[in-house]
């Protein structure tokens, strides 16, 4: 049961995402589209940051995160010279919302701003990919 607890929220959050981040690159409306991600994004670092900061309860986090781990910490060690918040900045930015949290949980842990920190990171990742997939296809339509 816990796997498949484990595996549905996974596929949610993969799909989910997925699937609105590829129609968000031909929607036409800026501002509703760039808003609508960010906060989708946002609230799925909230609700994974929640999960592993409660695995107790949530047994089937903790397979996520087993998952996972290898991954971030290769994005640990990769960016270790670098304050916490730095880390988990730059971590968010570039892997989203499930690092993000990762991160977050591991290094600010003791933050009380984390899960604003998290949302905002995550927000801003999905909002910068987005950015960057809209910005290439507007190029190759160019040349």
């Amino acid at each position: 049961m816990v796997y498949f607890q484990a595996f549905l929220v996974w596929l949610v959050y993969s799909l989910g995402t997925k699937i609105l981040f590829i129609k968000s690159i031909v929607w036409g409306n800026q501002l509703l589209v760039y808003g609508l991600i960010g906060i989708v994004s946002g609230g799925f670092g909230i609700l994974f940051l929640y999960l592993f900061s409660h695995e107790n309860f949530f047994k089937f986090a903790k397979l996520i995160e087993k998952k996972e781990i290898k991954k971030e910490r290769k994005w640990l060690n990769f960016f270790s010279h670098a304050g916490k918040s730095i880390t988990v900045l730059m971590i968010g930015l570039l892997a989203g919302p499930l690092f993000a949290a990762l991160s977050a949980r591991i290094l600010l842990s003791a933050a009380k701003y984390k899960y604003w920190f998290v949302f905002i990171v995550s927000a801003a990742s999905s909002v910068f990919w987005l950015f960057m997939a809209r910005s290439g296809i507007w190029l190759l339509r160019i040349n």
